[in-house]
């Protein structure tokens, strides 16, 4: 079997979905040498410079679609992947991002990392709901098999999305074994000076709109900034609908007890986990929430929202709190911070559940939906 993978989301500026893929495709490569592989990058694009990178799998083949390096996403799907897929004798096509070619004769597999344009309100532009729309109403009923992450997201799918449920196989994401427990004082040492790390701090990764509810971290950092030493550590940077949450900082006076790194590469995060005195995930919604497994496998305590796959993949590794009750998260932060056993407790956990998500069984979960269209 000839199987074809689309690179346009080999980028980790993009959050989940660019470390999915760059974790993914090596693993699945390394588990399966019994069929030939087609790496297909676009013509425009971060992803391009890596080209050459999985040249040591001789059952893997690197191509770059220089017929069109028109820097549309849709575009280079539905129009370039076609044609390239036809050339290479591609039997199943697997796209880690949110799409396949709506023609074309072969197996099509993709994957959905989320369903927030129905779970969540009013959490994207304009332009994201279009390209929902888009993708529910056109390409999304053009594909064989759909891989949801999580037990919670393949629900909230049937009950919102029309699409035959038969299709659907839910595989959870893997955990990269870099994400763990950093002691080295150098390194250490390293990561405070080239990120300008305060001594203590209460740990925020992600990028700013609205389904990541950062003020209502923001309202609970608020009334214990006055008892603790902490600053409250942003890595990530606004997206959209960022404006309240920046307005709230400044309303509660907050400014000079808030700091924002913007981007983070994966390689420095594990030393900001364990440099974190906790890590607060406080999303109204999200369809696996792979950052608490990395914090958790640093050793950092997480206190996660009672929303979405959180409590799912947390466990009981996480302290819970109502996602819009800044009170009840405010009484999270003060337990983990002040109670030794808690927190002792919750690094202890996390990091056996870090270690129950691994890539490889995510590689081999994904080989066997493949091989359904082979």
């Amino acid at each position: 079997m000839r199987i074809g993978i689309t690179l346009q989301s080999l980028d980790e500026t993009w959050g989940g979905i660019g470390v999915y893929t760059k974790e993914l495709v090596p693993h699945l490569l390394r588990a399966d040498r019994e069929n030939e592989y087609v790496l297909i990058y676009p013509g425009f694009g971060a992803p391009r410079k890596l080209l050459g990178q999985y040249r040591r799998y001789p059952h893997a083949r690197e191509i770059e679609t220089t017929e069109s390096r028109i820097p549309a996403g849709m575009y280079w799907d539905q129009a370039v992947v076609p044609r390239v897929a036809r050339r290479e004798g591609i039997d199943v096509l697997f796209n880690p991002f949110l799409s396949v070619p709506v023609r074309g004769r072969f197996g099509k597999v993709m994957i959905m990392h989320n369903v927030e344009y129905h779970t969540v309100p009013n959490v994207y532009d304009v332009k994201t709901y279009v390209r929902w729309t888009i993708l529910e109403k056109v390409i999304l009923p053009a594909a064989d098999r759909v891989i949801s992450i999580s037990n919670v997201m393949t629900h909230d799918f049937r009950k919102s999305v029309h699409y035959p449920i038969e299709r659907v196989r839910t595989i959870y994401h893997g955990v990269s074994e870099k994400f763990h427990r950093i002691e080295d004082p150098e390194r250490l040492a390293w990561a405070r000076e080239q990120y300008v790390l305060p001594e203590r701090f209460i740990l925020f990764t992600g990028n700013l709109y609205p389904q990541k509810n950062f003020s209502t971290l923001v309202k609970a950092f608020a009334a214990l900034h006055g008892e603790i030493p902490h600053q409250l550590l942003v890595a990530g940077r606004p997206r959209w609908k960022f404006d309240d949450d920046l307005k709230l900082i400044e309303q509660l006076g907050l400014s000079s007890r808030v700091d924002f790194l913007q981007f983070v590469p994966n390689d420095d995060l594990p030393l900001i986990y364990s440099l974190a005195d906790c890590f607060v995930y406080p999303s109204l919604y999200e369809s696996f929430g792979l950052a608490q497994l990395e914090a958790m496998g640093c050793g950092c305590p997480v206190i996660g929202a009672r929303a979405g796959a959180i409590p799912e993949v947390a466990g009981d590794a996480a302290m819970l709190f109502e996602p819009r009750d800044s009170d009840d998260l405010a009484r999270a932060i003060r337990c983990v911070l002040d109670d030794d056993a808690v927190r002792s407790e919750l690094v202890r956990k996390g990091y056996a559940r870090a270690k129950e998500f691994g890539w490889e069984r995510c590689a081999a979960q994904t080989l066997d939906v493949l091989k359904e269209l082979g």
